[in-house]
């Protein structure tokens, strides 16, 4: 379980707050107000996450077989929200079966 954390923040939480303080630090340097850019990373963070958080889980449900336990965690760990929470429906809905943390 320790793993399928570890890979999630790696993946998907600390490339958001990259994203996030990069955006934020650009906008200054431009001439424009800190708050405005990390408002627009934040925009560009969450299109990311709602993107790759599906990618994760199905990714983690292959190494866990657990959905329960990767849900628990998942959200205990700051990767997902609780399932039917008005912020989980704004993850993408994959039609393939193809994964990006496929091997």
């Amino acid at each position: 379980m320790f793993r399928i954390i570890l890979v999630g923040w790696l993946c998907i939480n600390i490339p958001i707050t990259a994203i996030i303080l990069f955006a934020g630090f650009f906008v200054f340097f431009l001439g424009y107000n800190f708050r405005m850019g990390v408002l627009l990373g934040g925009v560009v963070g969450w299109t990311y996450w709602s993107f790759t958080i599906p990618l994760w889980r199905k990714w983690a449900l292959k190494e866990c077989n657990d959905e329960e336990r990767v849900e628990k965690y998942g959200c205990l760990f700051l990767l997902t929200f609780k399932k039917g929470s008005l912020l989980s429906k704004t993850e993408y809905k994959y039609k393939s079966k193809k994964n990006f943390f496929s091997k």
